[in-house]
């Protein structure tokens, strides 16, 4: 990873839910996260697609598959890092891969995907 790298999570910048090389002047630094601060996680790291294609301002943004930190992400799903690989590994882009996250039951249960 680049020692500039930004996701920026500014509801007011044209750059909302992107990632920056370097921070887009208009995203706020306090609205962005500066990925190599967390070089642990961002190690081995893809973008959840939520809210990524037509990004709905204020509706999430920042939302990613990563290795497992020191505690609770805020709001991405983590996994070990030898799980990240193997994930890199089988995500061809050009397959369209799918991931799905959720629980086997539930109100919010994974029945079809």
């Amino acid at each position: 990873m680049r020692q500039d790298s930004w996701w920026c999570q500014d509801n007011d910048s044209q750059s909302y839910n992107r990632w920056t090389e370097p921070r887009a002047a208009d995203c706020a630094a306090a609205e962005a996260e500066h990925l190599v601060t967390y070089g642990t996680q961002y190690a081995h790291a893809m973008v959840v697609g939520f809210n990524y294609d037509r990004p709905v301002r204020g509706r999430g943004a920042g939302i990613f598959l990563h290795v497992d930190g020191s505690g609770p992400t805020a709001g991405c799903v983590s996994l070990p890092a030898g799980a990240m690989r193997r994930i890199l590994d089988w995500a061809d882009p050009g397959a369209d891969p799918h991931i799905a996250i959720g629980t086997p039951d539930g109100p919010t249960a994974i029945t079809r995907y």
